[in-house]
């Protein structure tokens, strides 16, 4: 009896709780204030450790236009190693990019940051001005994600959609050139996330009890702000 007890201990410890935890968010690559292709941005909170964590990043970047092709993430990288990007999107000016990525790390409570920039149609290092993160923990859930959207839009609101099973996750990112937080906001899901990053960076979240289908996640955008277009990329993972 003693014997199971300490065995049913053990693997309890394995695991962390469920649901899906938003740890914060920040501007700190914007404050930098310069062009470079790379940028640091030094100890985020990345939550409790557990040996079945899954760290997730909503990131969004912005650069100058690029006639020649898309900005888009080279990496993203967390005390050193590289992320997953699991999905990203471009806006249709071309000018802002948000991605969401993923990795699994047993231990660490905080973490440096760096997110660097690249011109997609040639692959070479490309400078960024401004840049935001959202962060999230979550337990015991799949490596791959369930379902993915991406899309892009001059016209508001993006019309998204995307599946998510029951006990699982949803995190979702958008990006537009407005100036207020409060003026977009994705339907159906809990904003975590709103600020202006030269831009703005939206982040938004979803722990459904039951499994959603095809779930509306719209993403609304003041048309009117400089250059008015609008990007989303969203994932959903199931229990592993």
């Amino acid at each position: 009896m003693l014997l199971h007890t300490l065995l049913m201990a053990a693997g309890t410890q394995q695991q962390g709780p469920d649901g899906l935890f938003f740890i914060g968010g920040t501007t700190d690559f914007t404050d930098q204030g310069t062009f470079t292709s790379s940028k640091t941005t030094t100890g985020l909170s990345i939550g409790t450790p557990f040996p079945d964590r899954k760290i997730i990043a909503a990131a969004k970047l912005a650069t100058t236009f690029l006639p020649g092709g898309n900005a888009e993430f080279d990496s993203l990288t967390l005390g050193g190693t590289a992320m997953t990007l699991v999905a990203t999107a471009n806006a249709a000016s071309t000018e802002d990019v948000v991605g969401i990525f993923q990795m699994h790390k047993e231990n660490g409570t905080s973490a440096d940051f760096v997110m660097s920039c690249k011109n997609s149609s040639t692959g070479s290092a490309l400078n960024y001005h401004s840049g935001g993160l959202a962060i999230y923990t979550t337990y015991g859930k799949a490596t791959s994600a369930h379902d993915t959207e991406t899309v892009n839009s001059s016209t508001s609101p993006l019309d998204a959609e995307i599946t998510c099973e029951g006990g699982g996750v949803l995190v979702a990112v958008g990006g537009d050139r407005g100036d207020d937080p409060d003026q977009s906001t994705f339907n159906n899901l809990t904003k975590d996330f709103g600020a202006v990053c030269n831009s703005l960076i939206i982040s938004a979240s979803l722990a459904p009890a039951t499994t959603q289908t095809n779930l509306d996640i719209d993403y609304s955008f003041d048309e009117g702000a400089s250059v008015g277009s609008g990007c989303v990329a969203a994932v959903s993972w199931s229990k592993a």
